[in-house]
């Protein structure tokens, strides 16, 4: 099982879209709630899912991302999010201040 620090390096070299959705499956929800959140289509969710769990496997470590894809990916980041929720708060507030910024330009 991989380390909170290859867990913080695989979670960065993901877009910012793949990681919001990381960040929604771990909180265990299924593609139409995330889609709802993001304000895409479930099959985009699905398809980003698709290009995570091959990366995740890629790495070697997730080994069981080929067979039990989605539970692979919750059991990856366990609890990487509750010991770090600061990630995804400063990524987020990155984000909107970025979006502002250009909405001005």
């Amino acid at each position: 099982m991989a380390n909170h620090k290859q867990r913080l390096a695989f979670y960065l070299s993901l877009s910012h879209r793949r990681r919001q959705i990381v960040r929604h499956v771990a909180q265990h929800l299924d593609n139409i709630e995330i889609a709802a959140r993001l304000y895409i289509v479930p099959g985009a969710v699905a398809n980003h899912l698709t290009v995570i769990y091959l990366k995740l496997q890629e790495t070697g470590y997730c080994p069981d991302c080929g067979h039990y894809k989605r539970a692979a990916l919750v059991g990856f980041f366990g609890d990487f999010f509750q010991d770090y929720p600061e990630i995804a708060e400063a990524e987020e507030s990155l984000w909107r201040v970025r979006e502002e910024t250009q909405d001005t330009i």
